[in-house]
């Protein structure tokens, strides 16, 4: 487990482009779905934008500005209030759906400047679907109008319906077929700092900023006929004061789920999952659809001659004290030893794991002992494990699909088409092999990879009923952090705290997770007891210093943070604490009221 388990934003803080992206469709109102999102922390924002022009020429000159304004988003956006100061010269909604602010300053005199200023209050709720891959179902009567091309989105295009044909395969289930051009999309190198591209500059580059991701992931779902449109607005961190970027995501409908948020961009960091498909954190504002919207946009001036400064006040925030989901007991028998073979086969077994054993004896072991033991699970993982090539896991898998069908063969054919990505197959098969833990193991890794929290709780919860793993162990902690289901991982770090004491990954995540649900005393109580069990480990000083700064308290903060950089940190963490120290450093006092 990586130590910034519990900072599962830590990545995400660098990774938010910041680009003016340009947007997509309009919206209707997520679907009140058969199953809706699990709402988690929930998040106001105070949020005021400043616009402001000022005439460097040597005449007067006219400008027109149009302002984005954020509106309800169902359940996980409200807009509690907005002002704008003067009123517009007109507002309306464009061809996407999406609320406009019109400024039209005419013959603003040679040196002067004009502003205006919009106020928001916008309450976030972090929303974690619980989609069932095995519910799925073709779009049928859906949103039918997300499908067709239009501006920015070439959805008919020869390349695109050829690139999203070579990604998705076979796979026959809607859902996984998502899950594949999403992995595609988030694959792809990012450059923060990249001019906006369309979809064939992204795909012939391989080099992506958020906009370019969001379109292109719209693109190739549209031609998969999966219902999709492009989403822009900002990201927002409490915890990283500059850090309020303009950033584009994309959403896909899902019968009988409704519209899934899916973030690209973010994705690409495997400790954020709380950005990744169907889960969307707080920190997200919607402002505007539809990529051939033009979101903010000026005319009748440069772009670099119109300032738009965004300043973000973190109003509240509240975790829910009761987990979203159910929490794994992690209370069951540690001891593997019923699972393991017996006798000679054991013997084979422990000298094919010696690191030392070369790969093609490791795998004559294995063979060996599985004929000895042909329905030992163990066995059949380790055999599988050891396939490194392709063709070596497809002669494997050939060779079992032509064995008598048993529970051993339908698990080692599923663990070969879960190292392929051959989602449903997976499924179909390790469902058919049994209820026992290597099978209830190897579904709680398929349902978390493809990001299916309900089921992956429900698999881990059966195998903790038999044995306990590191990985296990590992694996609920991350689901509950992942979601940010704070509660949850409160309650499942405990419990894994307890049976992995020498690993202080867990009291970690358990600490912070009691610190965002308000039990700060407790929390800071944790933090003193890991300084004193891991002296010179500056990572509870600068892991609480964060905390301090998500609920406002920079000073307090930068004292913490400051004591944990004295201290041995991992590189990648000194780099992340040392910035986010130089932020708070730089945040203007406040303005006088």
């Amino acid at each position: 487990m990586s130590r910034v388990l519990p900072l599962l934003l830590f990545l995400a803080l660098l990774a938010a482009c910041a680009s003016h992206p340009r947007p997509e469709s309009p919206s209707p109102s997520p679907s009140a779905s058969t199953q809706g999102p699990l709402l988690l922390e929930e998040v106001t924002w105070k949020l005021r934008w400043e616009i402001s022009y000022l005439n460097s020429g040597s005449s007067p000159a006219s400008v027109r500005v149009e302002m984005p304004l954020p509106q309800d988003r169902g359940t996980w956006q409200k807009v509690r209030h907005t002002a704008l100061d003067p009123a517009p010269d007109q507002q309306l909604t464009d061809a996407f759906g999406n609320r406009l602010a019109i400024y039209q300053w005419r013959e603003v005199p040679a040196g002067a400047s004009v502003q205006a200023r919009i106020e928001t209050v916008v309450q976030r709720r972090g929303a974690a679907f619980r989609p069932d891959a095995s519910r799925a179902r073709s779009p049928g009567g859906g949103p039918s109008r997300f499908l067709i091309a239009e501006p920015g989105i070439l959805a008919d295009d020869p390349v695109i319906l050829q690139t999203a044909a070579q990604v998705i395969g076979d796979e026959p289930n809607p859902y996984y077929r998502l899950v594949h051009l999403y992995d595609f999309v988030r694959g792809l190198d990012y450059q923060l700092t990249r001019p906006s591209q369309d979809d064939h500059e992204s795909l012939a580059s391989r080099v992506v900023q958020c906009s370019d991701a969001a379109g292109l992931l719209v693109s190739l779902a549209r031609a998969a006929g999966i219902p999709a449109r492009y989403v822009a607005g900002v990201f927002l961190r409490p915890e990283a004061p500059r850090l309020r970027v303009a950033h584009a995501w994309a959403e896909a409908w899902i019968e009988p789920f409704g519209w899934l948020p899916l973030d690209p961009t973010m994705g690409r960091f495997a400790d954020t999952r709380t950005t990744r498909l169907g889960q969307l954190d707080p920190a997200y504002v919607v402002a505007w659809e539809g990529r051939g919207s033009r979101g903010f946009a000026v005319e009748g001036a440069e772009d670099s001659e119109v300032d738009l400064v965004l300043h973000q006040e973190l109003v509240s925030r509240s975790a829910p004290s009761t987990p979203s989901l159910t929490v794994p007991s992690l209370l069951g028998s540690r001891d593997l030893t019923p699972m393991l073979p017996q006798g000679r086969a054991r013997e084979l077994l422990e000298e094919g794991m010696h690191p030392a054993t070369d790969p093609s004896r490791r795998l004559r072991l294995f063979r060996e002992a599985l004929q000895l033991e042909p329905e030992s699970k163990t066995l059949m993982r380790a055999l599988v494990g050891a396939l490194s090539e392709k063709a070596a896991r497809k002669n494997l898998d050939a060779e079992l699909a032509g064995r008598p069908s048993s529970p051993n063969t339908l698990y080692g054919r599923g663990l070969l088409a879960l190292e392929e990505e051959r989602w449903s197959q997976a499924e179909d098969l390790l469902l058919q092999a049994g209820e026992d833990f290597p099978v209830q193991h190897a579904l709680a890794d398929l349902f978390m990879r493809t990001c299916q929290p309900v089921r992956a709780a429900q698999a881990l919860s059966l195998a903790t009923r038999q044995a306990v793993t590191f990985r296990l162990a590992q694996g609920a902690t991350l689901l509950f952090a992942d979601l940010g289901d704070w509660a949850g991982l409160a309650r499942v770090a405990e419990e894994a705290a307890g049976i992995y004491p020498a690993s202080p990954e867990f009291e970690l995540a358990r600490a912070q997770a009691l610190f965002r649900l308000g039990h700060e005393a407790e929390s800071e109580t944790l933090f003193a007891r890991m300084r004193i069990a891991r002296p010179g480990d500056g990572l509870p000083d600068a892991a609480l210093g964060l905390l301090h700064l998500e609920k406002g308290r920079p000073d307090r903060a930068l004292q913490l943070l400051r004591r944990g950089l004295r201290s041995r940190l991992e590189p990648s963490e000194r780099e992340f604490f040392s910035e986010l120290a130089r932020q708070i450093q730089e945040i203007p006092e406040p303005e006088a009221p």
